[in-house]
């Protein structure tokens, strides 16, 4: 949670800075509105980028995908899958189940921003569903889902016969699963209690 801390600090230095300022001006003249409400709209501009930008990323790493998680968010992990270059770290918070891949460096872990990852596939095959993501500059793939009936099976097959290199977090008595892929091409399928579907379809 010390990310939104540290936001609203700031956010809180620079708008009173910013009142005090047109306040001391109004007493030496006349203040034009167009000014003032150029500088609230600069102030609101400013106050989203705070919470879009993770700027501690150019001064600050992280050891585990844990710190980065009680920083960013302060959720509960409950899992973590370990890529080449990043992690996903499943986590709890209010009772919701959440996940986040993190970025990493060989200096360490980072906050996940939004140019970090893509979503490269967002697929209904009823009842199930899945989505897939690339981290960028990577070839770390991730997966989350969920599978209708609960207790559904699930595997990852490369080719005609052979299990694909992965890890998987499929969460007791729920829906969800979560994988771990490094790389991802069209030979690659689920098998969902026997099935085989395409990952890619």
């Amino acid at each position: 949670m010390g990310y939104n801390i540290v936001r609203l600090v700031i956010a809180a230095i620079v708008g009173l800075t910013l009142i005090l300022g047109v306040v001391k001006v109004r007493e030496i003249k006349a203040f034009p509105k167009p000014v003032l409400v150029v500088a609230f709209l600069g102030y609101l501009l400013l106050f989203s980028l705070l919470f879009e930008i993770p700027f501690e990323n150019s001064f600050l790493t992280f050891e585990s995908p844990e710190a980065v998680l009680r920083y960013w968010d302060g959720g509960r992990a409950e899992a973590i899958i370990e890529g080449l270059d990043s992690s996903m770290v499943i986590y709890r918070r209010s009772q919701t189940l959440n996940s986040r891949i993190i970025p990493r460096s060989d200096s360490g872990y980072a906050i996940p921003g939004r140019k970090d990852t893509q979503i490269v596939l967002e697929n209904f095959q009823a009842p199930h569903f899945w989505r897939v993501w690339r981290v960028n500059g990577t070839n770390d793939y991730y997966i989350s889902g969920s599978l209708v009936p609960i207790g559904s099976t699930i595997e990852i097959a490369r080719g005609a016969d052979n299990l694909a290199e992965h890890d998987m977090v499929h969460v007791e008595r729920s829906h969800f699963f979560f994988v771990y892929l490094h790389s991802l091409n069209e030979h690659d399928y689920f098998i969902i209690n026997g099935e085989r579907i395409r990952i890619l379809d």
